[in-house]
C-alpha cells in the first residue's frame, strides 16, 4: 500500500470519527431546545445559560461537520499535513533507472 493511499484511509477514518462526534452532539439538541424554550420568557441567568449552551452546541456541530468534510476529501493539504516533506520529494523526484540515484 502506498503512503498517499494510507494517508487517505487514515484521514477518512478520522473524518468518520468527527462525524460520529457531531451526530452524538445532535442527540443533545432536543434537550437544550426544550430547556431554552422553557426559560425563554424569563430574563434571568438560566435563559442566558441555555441560550449560550445551545448556540455553542450548534457551532460545535457545524465545526465538526466541516472538519469531517475537509478530512474526508483528503486533498493535497491533508497529504502535506500527514506526510513528511522529505517523503514527498523522494517519491516525486525523478531517478536514474540504471543507478537508482535521484536526479533532483
Amino acid at each position: 500500500m502506498t503512503k498517499p493511499a494510507l494517508v487517505r484511509i487514515l484521514s477518512r477514518l478520522f473524518a468518520l470519527n468527527l462525524l460520529a462526534s457531531a451526530l452524538t452532539e445532535c442527540t443533545w439538541l432536543p434537550r437544550h431546545r426544550v430547556l431554552l424554550t422553557h426559560h425563554w420568557n424569563d430574563t434571568n441567568y438560566w435563559r442566558n445559560y441555555y441560550l449560550l449552551e445551545t448556540a455553542s452546541m450548534v457551532l460545535r456541530i457545524a465545526g465538526l461537520s466541516l472538519a469531517a468534510l475537509y478530512f474526508w476529501n483528503a486533498g493535497p493539504k491533508v497529504m502535506r499535513l500527514f506526510m513528511s516533506p522529505d517523503t514527498e520529494t523522494k517519491e516525486s523526484a525523478p531517478t536514474d533507472s540504471k543507478r537508482g540515484v535521484s536526479l533532483a
